[in-house]
């Protein structure tokens, strides 16, 4: 059996937390083969971790951090830049992660089941001009409008009304294109979900909504979306559809923001 690293491990993550912020990057620190300049720290402390299974490791280990001993550091640009690192909290990031990796894996592989649409109709269109489609579970969303608009989260414990209310108590994110398309949008939402970069709601769901459920983050859980194609030279822009519907309908019906819009 491999013999673990530690003066490896340790100059993995002196080299890490001399980079800047970045949310993302403990996943990297943890589970990329191939970070520079030394690897990561699942290599140098020998775990033997089957390739397919280094996201969700990852995925564990790094809540375990931001959630722990770490939390405020990991939040903010400002603490980060301002921290001194001892070498007893260097080897407390080893520790946790070291413990929170085997942990993951001493537990049986997710058997993930993606759950598909039973209420939408076979044939389904994109998405109309001015026209909400109805809400479609978020792994069965296609096809998808190539067009600029507005898309909404939500999270029904039960199967929701096909009418749709898009500032209803289970919305959890209301975004906008911004200049790409929806369907481009959308497919950055789910990257970033699971690991990625690109799209902030994307983030936040990964780190507050399914934090310590691969299983159902992988499934994107009872998560439903919906859409509504807003053209640009209409009577409003994408971007005012999105401010009107989180800022002043969302947020006067529920006095605050969806949960996973931060601003």
């Amino acid at each position: 059996m491999p013999i673990p690293d530690y003066e490896l491990a340790q100059s993995i993550v002196r080299e890490f937390v001399k980079l800047s912020y970045n949310a993302a990057s403990w996943e990297k620190l943890i589970s990329l083969a191939k970070l520079q300049p030394y690897g990561c720290l699942i290599d140098a402390l020998a775990i033997e971790c089957p390739i397919h299974r280094r996201k969700e490791v990852a995925f564990y280990a790094a809540n375990a951090l931001r959630r722990g001993r770490f939390q405020s550091l990991t939040r903010g640009r400002a603490e980060w830049e301002r921290k001194i690192w001892t070498d007893e909290e260097i080897n407390a990031v080893i520790q946790i992660v070291q413990t929170s990796v085997r942990t993951c894996l001493d537990r049986q592989e997710p058997q993930l089941k993606v759950s598909r649409s039973m209420f939408i109709p076979p044939t389904r269109s994109a998405g109309e001009s001015g026209i909400f489609v109805p809400w479609r579970l978020f792994c069965d969303r296609e096809p998808v409008a190539e067009a600029e608009g507005v898309y909404v989260f939500a999270y029904f414990e039960e199967e929701p009304e096909q009418v749709v209310d898009p500032t209803c108590k289970d919305v959890i994110y209301i975004g906008v294109t911004a200049g790409q398309t929806l369907r481009m949008r959308l497919r950055q939402f789910e990257d970033t979900a699971l690991g990625g970069s690109g799209h902030s709601g994307g983030w936040s769901y990964r780190i507050d909504y399914f934090a310590d459920d691969w299983e159902k983050l992988q499934t994107f859980h009872n998560t439903y979306v919906t859409w509504i194609v807003v053209s640009n030279g209409g009577i409003e822009t994408p971007g005012q559809v999105e401010y009107r519907l989180k800022n002043i309908e969302y947020a006067k019906r529920w006095g605050r923001l969806p949960k996973l819009n931060k601003v």
